[in-house]
């Protein structure tokens, strides 16, 4: 204590910053007391505490300065209201380097970060491909095979694997640090929930995705392998850089939070961390001020679809017209889940949701989510099993849009599994060459599991961790991922981010694409059909040294066969099979002569149209 002393200090910036003449401390506080700043020594003691003053202050800003501290290090919280709190500006915490145990305390730690030459891919909105993770979800499983699991470092060591796969940005579930020890609920009794202890070890609730208020500014040191997430976090920025990565964060803002540090938590992790994008959530965001920041203009930003009013009037009085901006298909899930299983009604919406694409700005499609059934439990459940989560199974969505192909759970049966492999493979299909951005979660390229959990926010065990073994497993699954992918980014026909206008604006003989059915250039929509033929003219992708391709999709989710006529594609070139979902892409296509095409039920062929001889 000897040596610190208090001095006049400023109200801006607000927390802990350096000053010549030592710290400045700047906190805004409501409460009706006096608000106290608490200095801890080494181990967290309480070292001592040291009140603002009255006439310190501006509004609800309370301001001090101290001189006699060293300012390498100090450990640091308010009281205010009678209970002890973070300061919601710090760059660093210390108290959270375990997963399960919570107790956390601001750090000032003047620390540097070799960035090097880092800089942004630059990939356009239009290319990406997004692969949506949960850090500690990623890698925790044994199986993973990584030196440092659950960590960000963790997600380094399979940067090889996500290169293989084809994916180019990674989308992070919250990383910010928030307090994953919740209040555990009482049972059968009327009582109030009582406040878990963190460091027990019984029958604890975690929150596992993190979306609640934390501490905005500083990455989860749990997340970290050193227990430093700052530097960790920053080490995997820049080696998702190097390898042509971007990375986008979710944010979630509930109501009630100043627009201006909504603001100042955005520029940070743009500006400390290098982050290419944040997909931000919340009731009440200022999106005026997000889209007009200087600092944020060449970040991506990803807002849910409830936005999009707001959002076209901001962007309006902003004048900002790149298409930086990504909003949520959120029909995409349920109205293909549907097509998926054969509901009726459906093929209408299949193609508009093929074809969605907007000129302002990007929209983000998507087949599975954080809070829904996997992919492989898509096929595998018709109904939600989230009994493990101690709600007897009242939480998560009754929706599911989910068909267990005739077994409910997994099943030895030939020929259902069989079935779940190409309902699977449909689903990807439908994603990958719709026009929108595609985003999947991780583990769905190798048929990942949750037992038919689609609300798994508490589950901080396998029924979240990535089960690696079963890459190896389902090789096959992954491979047809990667190679649709590849297909996708070879061919801007189907991500070039423009609207297709089915019309031969070109005068090349074909529009740019065309809907087709039992009958060439005639696609019936009715509400009782379940198939239809996409054809795409290679004649509209600008292409300077590839050949020109046409392609043409056969979707056929009804659980008949059914006949398409295909249309003759232009003088010199002849179709090939090159994938059928119920086998995967064919090694060796072989040129296909005939005029018309049988599509086996529930399943998608994909024809390639080249020039006769060619390869």
């Amino acid at each position: 204590m000897t040596g610190i002393q208090k001095i006049i200090g400023v109200p801006f910036p607000l927390g802990m910053s350096r000053t010549e003449e030592g710290l400045n401390i700047a906190f805004a506080s409501d409460a009706a007391d006096i608000p106290r700043l608490v200095l801890y020594g080494v181990k967290g003691k309480k070292r001592i505490e040291i009140p603002f003053d009255e006439d310190r202050r501006v509004g609800n800003v309370y301001y001090m300065g101290l001189s006699g501290l060293d300012g390498e290090e100090c450990t640091y919280n308010f009281i205010s209201g009678g209970r002890e709190v973070t300061d919601p500006y710090a760059k660093r915490l210390s108290g959270d380097e375990v997963w399960g145990r919570h107790n956390p305390k601001a750090v000032w730690k003047k620390e540097g970060f070799d960035w090097g030459n880092d800089r942004s891919p630059g990939i356009e909105t239009e290319d990406m491909i997004i692969y949506l993770l949960h850090v500690r979800g990623f890698t925790m499983h044994r199986s993973s095979g990584v030196a440092h699991r659950g960590t960000f470092e963790g997600i380094i060591e399979k940067i090889p694997y996500l290169k293989s796969l084809g994916i180019n940005t990674l989308e992070l579930m919250p990383v910010y640090d928030f307090n994953e020890v919740m209040e555990q609920k009482a049972e059968n009794t009327g009582e109030a929930a009582k406040p878990v202890n963190s460091g027990s070890r019984g029958n604890r609730r975690l929150n596992y995705w993190g979306f609640t208020k934390g501490a905005y500014m500083t990455p989860k040191n749990a997340y970290s392998a050193c227990g430093n997430g700052v530097r960790s976090f920053k080490a995997l920025v820049k080696a998702l850089h190097e390898a042509s990565l971007e990375v986008l964060i979710q944010f979630y803002f509930p109501p009630g939070l100043n627009p201006d540090y909504v603001i100042d938590v955005l520029r940070e992790w743009v500006a400390s961390y290098h982050v290419d994008g944040m997909r931000i959530l919340g009731e009440e965001l200022p999106l005026r001020q997000i889209l007009s920041d200087p600092y944020l203009s060449s970040t991506k930003l990803v807002f849910k679809s409830g936005a999009g009013e707001a959002l076209a009037e901001a962007m309006a009085d902003t004048n900002d017209r790149r298409r930086r901006v990504l909003l949520l298909n959120e029909g995409f899930l349920p109205d293909n889940r549907q097509f998926l299983k054969s509901d009726s009604d459906m093929l209408k919406r299949f193609v508009n949701h093929q074809f969605l694409c907007r000129p302002l700005y990007a929209v983000l499609n998507y087949m599975d989510s954080y809070d829904a059934m996997t992919l492989m439990d898509m096929v595998s459940y018709d109904r939600k099993h989230n009994e493990e989560n101690g709600e007897n199974n009242t939480d998560g969505t009754d929706y599911n849009y989910s068909w267990n192909c005739g077994v409910e759970g997994p099943s030895r049966r030939r020929a259902v599994r069989l079935l779940r492999l190409k309902q699977i493979r449909n689903a990807f299909t439908y994603l990958l060459l719709a026009q929108g951005v595609p985003e999947f979660v991780a583990g769905d390229e190798f048929m990942h599991s949750r037992k038919g959990n689609n609300n798994a926010y508490c589950q901080d065990n396998m029924t979240n961790w990535l089960n690696w073994s079963e890459l190896e497993k389902n090789r096959e699954m992954k491979d047809f991922v990667s190679a649709l992918i590849a297909m996708r980014k070879n061919h801007r026909m189907f991500h070039d981010g423009a609207p297709k206008k089915l019309m031969d604006y070109k005068s090349c003989g074909c529009p740019d694409v065309s809907l087709h059915g039992d009958q060439a250039w005639l696609a019936k929509l009715d509400n009782y059909n379940r198939h239809v033929g996409i054809m795409y003219c290679g004649e509209y992708e600008q292409q300077e040294t590839k050949e020109a391709k046409d392609y043409y999709v056969a979707y056929n989710m009804h659980w008949q066969h059914h006949k398409f006529a295909l249309p003759k594609p232009l003088k010199g070139r002849s179709w090939r099979i090159i994938m059928m979902t119920g086998k995967g892409f064919l090694e060796e296509p072989e040129l296909y002569p005939g005029n018309e095409i049988v599509v086996n039920s529930r399943s998608i062929t994909l024809l390639e149209a080249v020039n006769e001889g060619g390869r």
